[in-house]
């Protein structure tokens, strides 16, 4: 054949060079010169600077065929070789895979094998350079082939048309480039996309298109493929870049949100919300519409992160009904959950602090029933309030501009568990109800119900819930002795108090004696304690010795109905009454003992009292004068039926009456106290000297010498003591004493 010639010299000798030597170039890392003849007339066309010459030819090894050819070679020497109608897949196998090993082969089988046998009737471009097809597609530096597979034929679009059958994309075909570098390393890329345009079964969910690039790096051809969808459920239409995985046979599409961070702002309307890092998960099922669309994503509300759950469901004929819920089961603050939803000039100052358990957001911008379930239009939230101990259920509506309300019950209350004392309850057997209104109409946290004690009173209430108690003044009529008393829960644990007033009448033991005690009580109740115990109290308080007593009694497990009933829990505290007034006849003796006048007109009897209480003698002594205006005979006289020591009466009436030591002793002899109390009185009473306790009992009591010996003896004087005092006020000779002594 003669000689081409185009009349570019740089171009003439690129295409003498590439007749006379061939194209050399690498198919999957082992190389190749493509020898070319041409066997028939040769056309020229101009291509900016490049020439294309096309005419029939003769190729050798690998492709051995005679095919048209076109050469392109441009002002640079750079060209291009392009043939179609080429068998690729009988070129693969005779003259690639058989000479590959080891690694190359293991990969080229995972990744090439796949395709290999569907190349049938391709183009081939061998090029020095990359370029751009405008129909084919990208070209790169190394040999090329463009053809086409069915979806059927090939993975993943197989798996993909076996996944979604209801997409129906078997007749479906891919356009499909495999290039391998110009390189001695296995370097090679298999590349593909279509336009689908095709719903999942529902119109909630459109495949927009397949993207196909596998390489020697790709793990698999199903992790090489991207199928972008988009969403369109509640008004919305959001776009997703989908990747495909493989699930037991089935894939999986799981698409990034197309948008900043994969971020969803006000998702189906609701202000406030946003999504954060979403996911959409399409995986086939076996049921219409046979596909499961499983929402992945991070939550904010009002700007904060909340550990919550994003649930989307959606009617699959009508993807408008669609709702969006949210759900969490770690305890948050309600108020600033509600101030990330809505405008929080609606929120009342008493949701501060509220913690809100076991949360779901509803968002359902149109209603509708999905899966059996009935929303209403717009924004619902539920969940499970923690008040003083006790859990609330509530559920309610809100809306951004508009604010809202969550209405429930609380559990049931009773202290104790079985209630005999105190049940606090709404409607039936329910607990009390709680009422959050946060809108323009209404606002505040309120709790209403009924409190039933001891099973007979009941009060009704509606109150202003606070975080720590809650708080009922009870009624001032017809609640027995808890007429105008205060309820307070808090904590699990309540307190019950109420004060009531009753005449007391009881028998009170005061030593010897028993007293009929008849006295104005006011009595302050108190219950405390948990579901499981409660412990009653009732402080008793009365005036009684000139004072205020007032004593605690553990009621135990009794029920006060009446007053009636809680004056007969006081007479039973007659044992404590008489202790208390006891103790305050010694703190008080005067005042006392005025009191105790009343019950016990007879000094004598009164002085057994003291006694008995354990009263000092001066002090009752001196009690006994003013109150029952006693001489000293008298007064001495009671003391010492009372059982009073006989020194500590002679104390007594110096201090009480004013006597002197002597006269003291004189009233001693006169009530008739024996010589010897007597002697002994004047000594442990007044320190007297054995001399002075024998001149009186000489002077006084009349005494001989021997009977004033006796007498200083019973006084437990010394013998000493006595034996000068009887040389001194007898004159006794020291013969006279031994005679005594001998005597006796």
């Amino acid at each position: 054949m003669s000689q081409i010639s185009s009349g570019n010299p740089v171009i003439d000798t690129r295409m003498a060079e590439l007749l006379a030597g061939g194209v050399p170039f690498h198919m999957f890392s082992l190389p190749f010169r493509l020898r070319f003849q041409f066997t028939g007339e040769v056309a020229q066309a101009a291509r900016g600077s490049a020439i294309a010459f096309s005419g029939p030819a003769k190729l050798s090894e690998p492709f051995m065929l005679q095919t048209q050819l076109t050469v392109t070679i441009d002002g640079d020497g750079r060209h291009e070789l392009r043939f179609g109608a080429v068998d690729v897949a009988g070129v693969l196998e005779r003259e690639v895979r058989g000479r590959l090993a080891g690694p190359a082969r293991a990969t080229y089988d995972r990744l090439v094998q796949p395709y290999a046998p569907q190349l049938r009737n391709c183009t081939v471009i061998v090029a020095s350079h990359a370029g751009d097809d405008r129909v084919l597609g990208p070209i790169g530096a190394g040999v090329n082939f463009y053809g086409e597979v069915a979806f059927a034929a090939v993975e993943p679009t197989r798996a993909l048309c076996k996944s979604f059958p209801q997409a129906q994309l078997d007749a479906r075909v891919l356009p499909l480039h495999v290039g391998c570098r110009n390189d001695a390393t296995l370097t090679f890329v298999i590349e593909g996309s279509a336009a689908l345009g095709v719903e999942l079964g529902t119109p909630a969910v459109t495949l927009d298109r397949l993207a196909l690039r596998v390489t020697q790096a790709s793990a698999s051809p199903v992790a090489a493929a991207a199928v972008p969808f988009t969403l369109r459920v509640g008004g919305e239409t959001k776009a997703f870049a989908g990747v495909l995985a493989d699930a037991g046979g089935k894939l999986t599409n799981i698409g990034s949100l197309d948008a900043e961070s994969a971020a969803w702002a006000d998702p189906l309307g609701a202000r406030g919300l946003t999504l954060t890092n979403v996911q959409i998960r399409l995986q086939p099922t076996g049921a219409a519409p046979y596909v499961r669309v499983e929402l992945q994503a991070g939550t904010r509300i009002g700007g904060e992160k909340v550990d919550a759950k994003p649930i989307l469901l959606f009617d699959a004929a009508a993807p408008e009904r669609a709702v969006l819920r949210i759900v969490s089961d770690v305890v948050t603050d309600l108020r600033r959950l509600l101030a990330g939803l809505i405008d929080p000039k609606w929120l009342p100052e008493a949701l501060i602090g509220l913690p809100l358990d076991d949360y779901a957001l509803a968002i359902a911008p149109n209603g509708g029933t999905i899966e059996g379930t009935t929303y209403a239009t717009g924004i619902a939230l539920r969940g499970a309030i923690d008040l003083w101990g006790f859990r609330a259920s509530v559920d309610g509506a809100l809306s951004f501009s508009g604010g809202g309300h969550l209405y429930g019950a609380m559990s049931r209350i009773a202290f104790p568990e079985e209630g005999w004392l105190i049940h606090i309850r709404g409607e039936g057997e329910a607990g009390p109800s709680l009422r959050l209104d946060f809108s323009e109409a209404k606002r505040g946290v309120h709790v209403i119900g009924a409190v039933k004690i001891v099973t007979r009173y009941n009060h009704a209430f509606e109150l202003v819930v606070e975080r720590e108690h809650l708080k009922i003044a009870l009624g001032k009529t017809q609640l027995g002795i808890y007429a105008g008393g205060v309820l307070e829960v808090g904590d699990g644990k309540v307190t019950l108090t109420a004060e009531s007033n009753f005449h007391g009448r009881c028998k009170v033991p005061l030593g010897r004696f028993s007293i009929e005690l008849d006295a104005d009580v006011a009595a302050a109740y108190r219950a405390t304690g948990t579901r499981e115990l409660v412990r009653q109290d009732v402080v008793f308080r009365l005036d009684a010795c000139g004072a205020e007593l007032d004593f605690a009694a553990n009621a135990g497990t009794l029920r006060f109905e009446e007053v009636e009933s809680l004056a007969k829990f006081f007479a039973q505290q007659s044992e404590r009454i008489g202790q208390l007034i006891a103790q305050q006849l010694l703190l008080g003796p005067l005042a006392g003992i005025a009191w105790l006048q009343q019950y016990l007109p007879d000094p004598t009897q009164v002085a057994m009292v003291a006694r008995d209480v354990g009263m000092a003698c001066a002090a009752a002594a001196d009690a006994i004068r003013q109150v029952f205006s006693l001489g000293a005979e008298a007064c001495a006289t009671s003391l010492r039926l009372a059982a009073f020591s006989t020194y500590k009466i002679a104390e007594a009436m110096t201090t009480a009456y004013g006597m002197t030591e002597r006269a003291a002793g004189e009233l001693l002899d006169k009530i008739g106290v024996p010589a010897k109390e007597i002697a002994k009185a004047m000594h442990k009473a007044f320190d007297w000297s054995a001399e002075e306790t024998a001149e009186f009992c000489k002077d006084v009591l009349d005494l001989g010498d021997k009977a004033t010996r006796n007498a200083l003896e019973a006084a437990d004087y010394s013998s000493k003591e006595i034996k000068k005092a009887m040389k001194d006020v007898f004159d006794w000779t020291e013969d006279m004493w031994n005679s005594f002594i001998d005597l006796f």
